[in-house]
């Protein structure tokens, strides 16, 4: 509504901050109805929480006041709450805040599960902070320096352009999502390739759960600057074909053994980085899986490319479906095979094998067993 002194005034309406209540008559119970999404219309969903920003300084904030499209809304270390629920919200409506997250990422990391605890909250907040807008895109890096200054005084660990010097070997297999805004050549000042910060794509962490094995190592003592190089020592298998099907990745031959391509979690998948022509380009020069690591059903890797002279770039990643677990194995796919009990544990139930990724296992391990690693410089 448009005032006489030139501004803009919504006429609030009770409904949205309300609450409706509904007898269930067959137990005699008092119930609430509400939507459970309110808290993401009003507070998560809105325009200004996609801005990095405002990201940055909502995890620092002490104290958020909310100002929602039909309700305010509060925000702190203790609570949250909503006009709708002045005390606090109802269990279930918002799964983790902010807040949350932030102190699970700041605990310090005591034990193994407390280890993984704040592995699994950082890939949270880089997932959530990915994911947002910047107009000056160069500011990335900057953007999250508070946080990360936060993280690392709490921690006591290197922030290492992105990722924690902790978790350095097994986040080298972070994954990208989404449409890429600008190709590495706009981007290579700000981070280097091994870095999530170098890409204008959403990206996750791996979950690593207990990895069975590890194929890299990290040598020597990893760059702490954000133009920094690190060693790795691993196994480059050479990427030999990939069909595409429009902008998607159909399918893929690694070191001969022929992969379909999905974004399920129980399927294997080629994450390229980089704009079609930069994608050629890789192609044409020899592009390589750089096995990292491996759980009971996968293989993570990075996609690497010749650089300059003896340099490599990152251009991308890489997921393998080793093993999936059932309770009741029918009629088995092409490239699958039953066993009829897990190999880690005989009371767990059968699982299938696929043959190309246990193929490459075997590959891999054969050939750091005899020595056939390479020292690939990644910048």
């Amino acid at each position: 509504m448009v005032q006489r002194n030139r501004y803009i005034r919504r006429i609030r309406n009770k409904r949205y901050y309300q609450i409706h209540r509904y007898k269930i008559t067959v137990r005699q119970k008092q119930y609430y109805l509400i939507d459970g999404d309110t808290w993401d219309y009003e507070i998560e969903e809105t325009p200004l929480q996609s801005r990095a920003w405002v990201y940055q300084e909502r995890l620092l904030a002490p104290r958020i006041l909310h100002f929602g499209p039909t309700q305010l809304g509060w925000e702190c270390k203790e609570d949250i709450a909503l006009e709708l629920f002045t005390n606090t919200l109802p269990p279930g409506m918002v799964a983790t805040t902010t807040s949350e997250t932030l102190a699970k990422a700041l605990s310090p990391r005591s034990s193994d599960s407390s280890h993984e605890s704040c592995r699994d909250a950082w890939s949270d907040l880089v997932n959530r902070y990915s994911k947002c807008d910047l107009t000056k895109r160069e500011k990335k890096l900057i953007a999250f320096l508070g946080v990360d200054r936060l993280i690392e005084d709490d921690r006591q660990d290197e922030y290492l352009a992105g990722i924690w010097k902790s978790t350095l070997l097994t986040d080298l297999a972070w994954t990208s999502y989404g449409h890429l805004w600008a190709s590495w050549e706009d981007t290579k000042f700000r981070a280097p390739t091994w870095s999530w910060l170098s890409l204008d794509r959403k990206i996750h962490f791996p979950e690593t759960g207990e990895p069975e094995a590890y194929f890299a190592d990290v040598v020597g003592t990893p760059a702490i600057l954000a133009e920094g190089t690190i060693h790795v020592l691993g196994v480059l298998l050479p990427i030999n074909t990939v069909e595409w099907s429009g902008e998607l990745v159909k399918s893929f031959t690694v070191a001969n053994y022929r992969f379909e391509d999905g974004w399920t979690d129980d399927e294997s998948h080629l994450d390229l980085s980089g704009e079609e022509e930069e994608q050629a380009k890789f192609l044409e020069k020899g592009i390589f899986v750089l096995p990292v690591f491996s759980t009971t059903a996968k293989i993570f890797g990075m996609v690497v490319t010749r650089g300059h002279g003896a340099e490599y770039h990152r251009a991308g990643a890489s997921q393998f479906q080793l093993a999936k677990f059932t309770y009741s194995v029918g009629p088995v796919d092409e490239g699958w095979v039953a066993t009829p009990k897990s190999p880690k544990n005989d009371m767990n139930p059968p699982c299938l094998i696929n043959l190309a990724a246990a193929g490459l296992f075997q590959l891999t391990r054969q050939k750091r067993e005899v020595g056939d690693a390479v020292v690939v410089k990644l910048v």
